[in-house]
C-alpha cells in the first residue's frame, strides 16, 4: 500500500476524494480505435530527438495527418514575436484539430495569448510533461490555457488535478522497435547505462566497494556516451542492468533550490531493458507498481538487498533468465503498445475530462507559482538577451530587456532577492 501525501486544499479535496491520479489500466491489444476522428495533430517538441517521437505513428490511428516539429529550433531562427505568429499560422494553415507541446524546458518561448489563440480557433490544446515531474508546477501558468495534459508520473497527475486540469499517465516507448530481438550472448555481468552523477554515483560508488564489478555507460563513465545502437546493444549483452528511479529528473532551475526539483518518477529504461530480455534490477518507488505488476520486475530498497539480489542472480542463471523473460513478455503484452497515446487523447476529449476541466476553474488561482514562475522566465530571457547582443539583434534586444524589466517591477522586493541568488549562484560555480 503506498502511502502518498496529499495536499491539504479543501477546494482540492472533491477532486482527489477517488484518487483518480492514480488510477491506470494496463494496455491491451485489444484496445481497437474505430474510425480517424481528426484531421490533423501537430506535434511541438522541446527538442529535434524529444521522446514524443517514438509515440508519432500511433496518432495515425485517430488523424489522418501527423506532423513533429521542433519548436525550439524554430525559435533559434525566429525573435520571439515572429515566433508568435509562426506556431499560429502552422496551426491555421494546416487545419488542424490537435495541438500537442512539449513544455517543460522550452515553455518561455510562447506567449501565454498564443495559447489562447490556438485554441479560439477551436483546436484542443495539450501538454506533454514527459519526465520533469514536479518541474511541470512552474507551468502552471501556461497549462491553466491548454485542455489536458499527457504525464509519465502519477505525481506529476496529482498536482495537476489539485488545480483541476485533466491529465493521462502514460509511458513512453523505446527509440527502435524492441518487439522482435536476436539471441545475444551476455558477456556483461552487472551494467549501468546513465548519466553517473548525484544519486546514481553514489550508489554505484557504495557497491564497488562491496567488491562488484560494474561496466558503467554514459556522460561521467570510463566508456563515455552511447549511441541509440549501441546502448540496446548494452543492454541486450548484460546479465543484470541496474536502474535508480529516485535521481531521474532534471534539476533545472538550480538558482532557486538545489535539491527541489529531484522526483521519484519510474524511467523508461526500465521498459527497455525488460524488452532486451536482461534483467533489470531497479530502485524501488511507488510509481513502479503502476509500470509493472510486482512479480514481473526485480526492484531494491537498500543496499543490503541490492547486493544479495546482484548475487544471488549471478549465481542463479537459469533464474535470472526466466525472470528477464517473464518481465519481457509483461512488457510487450502491456507496456509497448503504439496505440496509447491515440487512447490518452481520446480520453482527454472526452466529456468527463471537459467537465473536469470546468469544474477546475475556479481552483486555478494563484498557488504561489507564478513568481517563481517569472524567476526562472528572467533567468530564461538574459540568457536570450545575451545571445541576441552577441548577434547584434537590436530588436530582440529590446524586446528581452522589456520582459525581464516588467517581470522584475511585478516582483517588488523579489528584486533584491533574485540579485542575491544570482551573486550566491556564481560565487558556487567558481
Amino acid at each position: 500500500m503506498m502511502n502518498l501525501k496529499f495536499e491539504n486544499n479543501p477546494k482540492s479535496k472533491y477532486l482527489n476524494s477517488n484518487l483518480r491520479w492514480l488510477k491506470y489500466k494496463y494496455n491491451s491489444k485489444n484496445n481497437n480505435i474505430g474510425k480517424k476522428e481528426f484531421n490533423r495533430i501537430i506535434v511541438f517538441g522541446k527538442f529535434s530527438k524529444s521522446f514524443i517521437r517514438t509515440q508519432l505513428k500511433g496518432l495515425y490511428s485517430i488523424s489522418k495527418f501527423v506532423n513533429f516539429i521542433s519548436h525550439a529550433d524554430i525559435y533559434k531562427k525566429l525573435d520571439h514575436i515572429s515566433f508568435q505568429k509562426k506556431i499560429i499560422s502552422l496551426c491555421t494553415n494546416f487545419k488542424t484539430d490537435i495541438v500537442l507541446i512539449d513544455l517543460p524546458l522550452g515553455g518561455f518561448c510562447f506567449d501565454l495569448k498564443t495559447f489562447e489563440k490556438i485554441k479560439s480557433l477551436g483546436i484542443k490544446l495539450f501538454g506533454l510533461a514527459y519526465d520533469n515531474s514536479s518541474d511541470n508546477k512552474f507551468y502552471l501558468e501556461n497549462y491553466s490555457k491548454f485542455d489536458g495534459v499527457l504525464c509519465t508520473s502519477p505525481i506529476t497527475r496529482y498536482e495537476f488535478d489539485s488545480v483541476g486540469i485533466p491529465s493521462t499517465l502514460v509511458w513512453p516507448l523505446p527509440q527502435i522497435n524492441l518487439k522482435k530481438i536476436n539471441n545475444t550472448y551476455k558477456d556483461i555481468d552487472i551494467s549501468f547505462v546513465g548519466a553517473a552523477k548525484a544519486n546514481r554515483l553514489n550508489w554505484i560508488n557504495r557497491l564497488e566497494k562491496k567488491g562488484l564489478k560494474i561496466t558503467k555507460f554514459g556522460y561521467g563513465s570510463e566508456n563515455g556516451a552511447l549511441s541509440i545502437e549501441n546502448y540496446y546493444d548494452i543492454l541486450m549483452r548484460s546479465k543484470i542492468t541496474l536502474n535508480f528511479n529516485k535521481p531521474n529528473n532534471h534539476k533545472i532551475y538550480t538558482i532557486l533550490d538545489k535539491n527541489y526539483n529531484w522526483r521519484t518518477c519510474p524511467t523508461l529504461r526500465n521498459i527497455e531493458a525488460a524488452l532486451c530480455k536482461t534483467l533489470c534490477i531497479t530502485e524501488w518507488v511507488p510509481e513502479i507498481e503502476l509500470m509493472f505488476d510486482k512479480n514481473t520486475i526485480e526492484y531494491f530498497s537498500n543496499e543490503e538487498e541490492l547486493v544479495y539480489k546482484i548475487k544471488y542472480y549471478l549465481e542463479n542463471s537459469e533464474i535470472r533468465e526466466q525472470r528477464a523473460t517473464n518481465s519481457r513478455d509483461f512488457a510487450l503484452k502491456n507496456l509497448y503498445d503504439e496505440n496509447r497515446i491515440s487512447l490518452n487523447i481520446l480520453d482527454l476529449c472526452s466529456k468527463e475530462a471537459v467537465n473536469f476541466l470546468n469544474r477546475g476553474r475556479y481552483l486555478r488561482n494563484d498557488f504561489g507559482y507564478s513568481k517563481t514562475y517569472k524567476f526562472t522566465r528572467i533567468i530564461f530571457f538574459i540568457k536570450r538577451l545575451i545571445k541576441n547582443i552577441k548577434d547584434f539583434k537590436f530588436k530582440e534586444i529590446f524586446f528581452n530587456i522589456k520582459i525581464i524589466l516588467s517581470d522584475l517591477i511585478s516582483l517588488n522586493i523579489f528584486f533584491i532577492i533574485f540579485i542575491i541568488l544570482i551573486i550566491f549562484e556564481k560565487r558556487q560555480n567558481d
